[in-house]
């Protein structure tokens, strides 16, 4: 069996990150995980909180003198929040300590796990057209083209380092902990206290993916990491496109609520609004071999059922 060495992770108090420590917390209680933060965080109690002020590569390494890593998963992020805008934050954060943490991977004989987004893809003019990894990037948005260059300057560097890296590109995440700005915290607080929620025509197409089925990626990814290996780029989405009216009346049957509180139509869609984002499951199934194991209905009825006990 696989030795399984102790995790650092860093955004544990985001969405991704804090679903994979819980993640972790269900699956292997018994690995060590060690969490880099700004500040303590509400975390499972299996995991090692380590508060750091400066994330300079000295410091990082100061921090976790003599405490061995097996593999870096790399959450933390900037941007994702619409109030998230400063330009210097956005690339210090997204590319700057992506690459950094390519270099403590190395100073620590570790593998690398980043978190990429299909906000990295350029928009594409036909709405039938699955995104590739080999699809073209994204120039034009400042947190999708920092991310892509996230992916370009830290494979680069992880080649350079000799280190197993890989890069997942998730698609529309859902689930528990997501922020409130974001579209299911928003029909679930409206669901369920019984007021009308305004929303566009909700026939954008999204590739949702629930948070359990990310988790088990990123797991998946590291399972798979090769020594030798060059880095690797990979979509993480189910391959299956639903439109964004489908997934609010799934999750309003499943909470048993008032379909004619979802107010489709109500407001125009965002300018930025694209009309068609779904994956290519190719290299997910092939190279990792991955497959999602909960549809869109089995994963808002788990969710449902976790939220309402």
């Amino acid at each position: 069996m696989r030795e399984l060495r102790p995790i650092l992770i860093t955004g544990a108090s985001g969405f991704i990150g804090r679903s994979f420590c819980e993640y972790l917390f269900k699956s292997t209680p018994e690995r060590e995980v060690i969490a880099l933060v700004r500040s303590p965080s509400d975390l499972p109690y299996n995991v090692t909180q380590i508060t750091v002020e400066n994330w300079e590569l000295f410091s990082l390494l100061s921090n976790l003198e003599n405490q061995d890593i097996g593999t870096v998963f790399h959450f933390a992020a900037y941007g994702v929040s619409p109030s998230q805008r400063e330009l210097d934050q956005i690339f210090s954060t997204n590319v700057i300590l992506s690459v950094r943490m390519a270099q403590l991977a190395k100073e620590k004989n570790a593998a690398l796990i980043t978190a990429g987004s299909c906000s990295e893809y350029e928009a594409s003019k036909d709405q039938h057209i699955l995104l590739r990894e080999t699809s073209p990037l994204q120039t034009q948005t400042l947190y999708g083209s920092s991310k892509a260059a996230a992916w370009l300057a830290t494979s680069a560097t992880a080649l350079a380092l000799d280190i197993p890296y890989t890069h997942l590109r998730l698609f529309n995440v859902y689930g528990a902990h997501e922020a409130n700005h974001r579209l299911l915290p928003g029909l679930i607080k409206s669901l369920t206290s019984n007021t009308r929620i305004s929303l566009s025509d909700g026939e954008q197409i999204r590739d949702f993916i629930h948070s359990d089925d990310v988790c088990r990626a990123f797991l998946k990814a590291e399972e798979c990491q090769t020594k030798n290996s060059n880095p690797e780029v990979c979509n993480v989405c189910t391959g299956h496109g639903h439109s964004v009216r489908e997934f609010a009346e799934t999750l309003c049957s499943a909470l048993h609520a008032n379909p004619n509180l979802l107010g489709f139509g109500d407001i125009p869609r965002r300018p930025d609004d694209l009309p068609f984002v779904v994956g290519d499951t190719a290299i997910l199934n092939s190279k990792l071999n991955f497959a999602c194991q909960l549809d869109l209905r089995g994963g808002l009825t788990l969710l449902c059922n976790q939220f309402t006990k």
